[in-house]
Parts: C-alpha cells; structure tokens; sequence
C-alpha cells in the first residue's frame, strides 16, 4: 500500500517544528538553571568570610552634637536652595508688627541676595515711601524696592553657623531715618552684606535697593517739644539688601532746606553774608588790639623818680604844716 508524497511532506514538516520547539525549551532551562546557580553562588559564603549571626542588627545609637569645628566643615547646606515656590510659601508664614527676624524665610531671602548679580540691586530713580511699605506689608513682600533716607547707624552681627551658607560671616543691620530730620519721622532697618561703614558717615544720605521683607516693630526714646523724655513703641520697613548706596553728600543744614546761592539770583542774602562777615572780621581785630595793649601795660616795669636836694638850701617852713606856735617847725 503506498503513502501519498504530500503525506509524507506534512509529516517531516510536523515533525521538524516539535524539534525545533524542543530544543528551545531546552535551551531555555539550561539558561535559567544557570542563573539559579549564579545566584546561589553570590548568596553562598565563601570559606574566607566570617559567618554572621542571623540576629537583627542592634538599634544605632544618637550621634553626639556637632562641635564648632565640625560645623565650620560641613557642606553648604542645600535647605536654603529651594525654588522659588518653596521661597514663597516660606514668606507667607512672615508676621509683621514684631520685633526678631530670626527664621528661616529671612536667610533664604540673604541667601537669594547673595547669589543674585550685584546690578539687580541697583536704586531706582522712583523710591517707594514709607508708609506705603507699612499699609500694605503683605502685598510688597519678597518684591524688590527702592527707599532712601539719612544713614545713622550700623550694627555687624554673626548669623548662627547652620543658618546661612559658610561665605557669610557677617551681616548688618542699618538704621535708616526717612527725610526730613528736623521732624519724628520712622526708622527703617535694612540688612546688607557688605560693610557700610567703610565708605559711608552717619548724617550722610542714602539710597538703597532689596527686598522688603517685613514692617518692624521698636522701642524709641526722643524729646519731644517741651524737652521732657517720650518713650513708645513704633513701626517701620525692614528690607534685605546687598549694599547703602551714598547720595551726594550734604550737612545737616543742607537736608532742613537748600542754602540760598550766592551766586544766583537772591544778592541781598549775598550782601548780608559778606556784610556779617567783615562785622565779624572788625570785632575780632579790635579785640586782638585791646588784648595785645593790655598786655603790654601789664608786662611794662615800673619807673622810680629820685629827687635829689642840695646840700646848701634850705627849704622854707610850711605855711599849713605841723609845727609850735610860731609856725616853724618842731626840734
């Protein structure tokens, strides 16, 4: 009986394809008995390794404090690199009307001066007032703004070593009184990092560019009209800057009013000038004159004047003088 070719066609072609599939599937197993392997070789220990307990690890134990040292080695601290978003969230928690500025939202703001370009805190021609900062704190918070006023003091502190990067060492807190100075006017505090006080002089005029951070709150003493001691509490702006920019330097007279010229169009305040001027000029000459005669009177030794008799003269008897009766004088 013959089998048909295409039969027998059908029957090697099935017949290949279960090798084939056996052969992979045997492939297969050979590979994963092999990673197997591996793996257990990799957990085995070796026979140089010591054999560990099979116990839990006991708990660690609380590192001691960080001495000075060891914190004037650690790495900037990446806390105060934060984004922006982060930066405002950290400003909305700010409270105004208070005294310390000792939180986080104020170093990140040093920290955001301190890596920005020096041009940006520039002062504008137009400067915010005062009181604009103090009725509306919320809204121009972490905004950058441009105030001027009188430098009077200046305060150098240390922040606290984990607080800031390790390039701050020292920080300054600024006084700055708002213009006019013959009238009680606030008092703002502006934090730079560079020192004022290498380049500038209390009275002189400034002006400055930061970021308002918040309104202040102070102790203050004054005389007031009568001369009597007031003490109170007041308010004002407290900015984060780079640097106090110096204005054209003026006297305290200068900054109550502008002197009158003499060379412009006012001549009788001229004339009074120059008219003061020789007045004085007269007095203190003669003075000067008077003194030095004095002097010379007081220095001058004084002159004795001898008068001399003749021996072969004889002088008359008073008229009035003392003597007897007939007038002569007395033996």
């Amino acid at each position: 009986m013959s089998i048909p070719r295409a039969s027998c066609i059908g029957a090697l072609t099935l017949g290949l394809a279960l090798a084939i599939l056996a052969a992979s599937a045997g492939m297969a197993r050979a590979e994963a008995a092999a990673a197997s392997g591996a793996a257990a070789d990799e957990k085995a220990p070796s026979a140089d390794q010591p054999k560990t307990s099979e116990k839990a690890p006991a708990a660690r134990k609380p590192r001691p404090p960080l001495t000075e040292e060891e914190v004037k080695q650690l790495p900037p601290l990446k806390r105060f690199d934060i984004p922006i978003e982060k930066g405002e969230e950290l400003l909305k928690d700010v409270k105004d009307e208070t005294f310390g500025y000792d939180e986080s939202a104020f170093y990140y703001v040093v920290e955001k001066v301190r890596k920005s370009p020096a041009d940006l805190f520039k002062p504008d021609a137009e400067v915010t007032p005062y009181r604009t900062l103090m009725a509306m704190p919320s809204s121009y918070r972490g905004q950058p703004v441009t105030i001027r006023g009188i430098y009077m003091t200046a305060a150098p502190f240390s922040p606290p070593p984990l607080a800031l990067w390790k390039d701050v060492h020292t920080l300054y807190e600024c006084s700055i009184r708002e213009h006019p100075l013959n009238e009680h006017r606030p008092i703002a505090t502006v934090i730079v990092i560079d020192d004022p006080m290498t380049y500038l002089r209390a009275g002189d005029d400034v002006r400055v560019k930061g970021y308002f951070y918040k309104v202040r709150t102070y102790d203050f003493r004054r005389e007031d009209e009568s001369g009597q001691m007031v003490t109170g509490t007041t308010s004002a702006p407290l900015l984060v800057a780079r640097r106090l920019e110096a204005e054209t330097p003026a006297s305290p007279l200068t900054r109550l009013g502008p002197p009158p010229s003499l060379f412009g169009g006012d001549w009788t305040c001229a004339a009074l000038t120059v008219a003061v001027v020789v007045l004085l000029g007269g007095a203190f000459f003669y003075l000067v004159s008077r003194t030095r005669g004095k002097t010379h009177a007081a220095t001058q030794r004084p002159v004795h004047r001898f008068r001399l008799r003749r021996p072969d003269r004889i002088e008359p008897p008073g008229a009035s003088g003392p003597g007897d009766a007939s007038g002569g004088p007395k033996p």
